[in-house]
């Protein structure tokens, strides 16, 4: 007679049934590509990371204070999870230089919110000396790092300029903005490339 065969079954790793854009093998990652938007409420507007965004309350966000910082938060891990490995920040932005206006500091940060906020990396942009509509895309260099259950992303972009303004393009939807029209200059997404540490 032949053995009955087990029903109880080992329930794969949150690794492996995560759902990547594409896997790189040789380095051991699946590389998730990570979307900005924002949404609004009567509270005020807030800039989220999700890989599932498909449309924006905003277009694009325009700062004017001269030292701004835009913040976009990543909803908890419900898994740990681990990333580490070569990332990538592109996004569309303009610079309007106002009267003698020049821009003095432009970088990308990359955080571990847990029980305490961490950063993980940051990389500097290059300065828009004019007014000038381009296409930023840079390396994050992100070092192997754990998280845990209830863990986020947080990445923020900080610009200073002593004139001026400065706009951000976010909409996963790639519509056009008031400053930054993807039918004529460039595209309104915001995207992070996280590259996510498999089991293999």
């Amino acid at each position: 007679m032949a053995e009955n065969l087990p029903v109880n079954f080992a329930i794969p790793s949150e690794s492996s049934i995560a759902s990547y854009n594409w896997t790189d093998i040789a380095e051991g990652t699946g590389v998730r590509v990570i979307q900005g938007f924002n949404t609004e409420t009567a509270s005020g507007k807030l800039h989220h990371l999700s890989a599932y965004a498909t449309e924006s309350n905003n277009v694009e966000t325009r700062l004017t204070t001269g030292d701004d910082t835009l913040t976009f938060n990543m909803s908890v891990f419900n898994h740990p999870q681990r990333i580490g490995g070569t990332g990538i920040i592109q996004f569309a932005g303009r610079f309007e230089t106002g009267v003698g206006g020049s821009m003095s500091v432009f970088v990308a940060k990359l955080y571990k919110v847990s029980t305490a906020t961490t950063e993980l990396c940051s990389v500097s942009l290059p300065l828009a000396g004019s007014d000038a509509t381009r296409r930023y895309v840079a390396p994050l260099t992100i070092p192997a790092t754990h998280f845990k259950k209830g863990d986020y992303l947080r990445l923020t972009i900080n610009v200073k300029y002593n004139a001026g303004a400065f706009t951000i393009g976010h909409d996963p939807a790639n519509k056009d903005g008031t400053y930054i029209t993807p039918a004529s200059t460039y595209s309104t997404k915001f995207e992070l490339l996280i590259p996510f540490k498999l089991d293999l």
